[in-house]
């Protein structure tokens, strides 16, 4: 979730429901001290290992931004997107996922829409619907 400036904003031009998950302990008190300070309700930071937490009762959002270190492995971006699947996502829901690399395989039930290259750095995103 990194500073949870992304979240921040997200929830101040009006998502109803912002949760940033970051398993680094000074990350999370980052995270949590910029919470304070701008003060929006329905804002929360949980220090976690996401997969941990995706396993936990889902919470359906309409847009999901995962941005791992660019070190993670694409397996388990996958199995996020995995998780993610089981319950986290409303039909039509936007994921959108920053990495060093595009090697990522879309798990049934996301519809590839764009990827785009910023140096170093690749956003993907996806539409989600149930699949059948």
């Amino acid at each position: 979730a990194g500073s949870g400036a992304l979240g921040l904003e997200a929830r101040s031009r009006g998502a109803a429901d912002v949760i940033l998950v970051d398993r680094a302990p000074a990350v999370a008190r980052v995270i949590t001290q910029n919470i304070a300070r701008v003060a929006l309700p329905g804002v929360r930071c949980e220090r976690a290992d996401v997969r941990t937490f995706l396993r936990g009762p889902a919470r359906p959002q309409d847009v999901v931004f995962i941005d791992p270190p660019y070190e993670v492995p694409a397996r388990e971006v996958e199995e996020i997107l995995g998780l993610l699947g089981d319950g986290w996502l409303t039909d039509g829901a936007v994921v959108v996922v920053e990495r060093g690399d595009a090697g990522i395989q879309w798990p049934a039930g996301y519809t590839d829409e764009w990827e785009r290259r910023f140096g170093g750095t690749h956003v993907l995103r996806a539409v989600w619907y149930r699949p059948d």
